[in-house]
């Protein structure tokens, strides 16, 4: 890793740094979630694009708190055994969502869930145009005055500093939201962290998400070593009803364990540096 990377990264840990500190000293965030200005921002209940974006947690998503969400590893270019038709049907559930006028369909740079694929360019860009075009047959099948577009996003988009998706991910958790759309980006507050929207998902392919992206946190383009007991990696399961909570908990228990039996065998201590908790937005 390069010295402006090292640095990069450095500076990214010590924002959250306090943040993470508290949380873990309360072993909540539903104190803090409270205390932040506008936090409905994060969870609209309507809007007029539908925005269907990688879990990537360093796509910049600040500037659209009018948008609804589906947060899905690479836009579910990872979903081998189901076909397009199934993905899609995943995608129109969540456009069923109050005042959908558009349904923005995107991939992006520096992907690495579309790597994971095992998909070339081709192949992907294929994936994508195959997607697209099976989510507006359904839209104009079912009489909806939805618009279907597809847009890729090149890194040099997603980073103030210009030098785009090509850093190292700094993410200190995963959201796991089963509400219809959440935004962390939407207000200031949160941890920096992947989004995996687990209300339009069946679950054993949520939890896959939810694995990988512990996967990536810990891997060599994360910040891998720094997560400790009392610095951990968070996994967030977020509710509209607290009576889903320990349900939801119950499934990042098996990411978690799918995470350190499939990718992280041998990272030491691994895990007492990955916890588990709610949010009830």
């Amino acid at each position: 890793m390069s010295h402006d990377h090292e640095h990069f990264l450095n500076e990214a840990w010590k924002k959250d740094e306090e943040i993470v500190k508290t949380i873990v000293a309360n072993n909540s965030l539903q104190e803090i979630y409270q205390t932040i200005t506008y936090r409905e921002k994060m969870t609209p209940v309507s809007g007029g694009i539908l925005e269907i974006v990688c879990m990537d947690g360093r796509l910049d998503e600040t500037e659209k708190d009018g948008s609804m969400f589906v947060r899905d590893g690479g836009s579910g270019i990872l979903r081998k055994d189901e076909s397009i038709e199934k993905i899609a049907d995943g995608y129109i559930q969540a456009a069923m969502e109050p005042g959908i006028e558009t349904i923005r369909l995107t991939s992006h740079g520096d992907c690495g869930a579309w790597t994971l694929s095992g998909k070339d360019k081709n192949e992907g860009e294929k994936f994508y145009d195959d997607l697209r075009e099976s989510i507006a047959k359904k839209i104009e099948a079912a009489g909806l005055p939805i618009e279907v577009i597809l847009d890729y996003i090149p890194n040099i988009e997603h980073d103030k500093e210009g030098k785009g998706l090509c850093l190292p991910h700094t993410e200190r958790a995963a959201y796991y939201a089963n509400v219809p759309s959440f935004n962390p980006q939407a207000v200031f507050g949160l941890p920096t962290g992947f989004v995996i929207s687990r209300k339009y998902f069946e679950s054993h392919y949520a939890i896959a998400n939810a694995a990988i992206a512990v996967k990536i946190a810990f891997g060599g383009h994360g910040f891998g070593e720094r997560f400790t007991k009392e610095q951990p990696f968070l996994l967030v399961g977020i509710v509209d009803d607290e009576k889903k909570s320990d349900e939801i908990k119950k499934e990042l228990e098996q990411a978690k364990k799918v995470a350190i039996e499939k990718y992280l065998q041998n990272v030491a201590g691994v895990e007492n540096r990955i916890i588990i908790i709610g949010l009830v937005v």
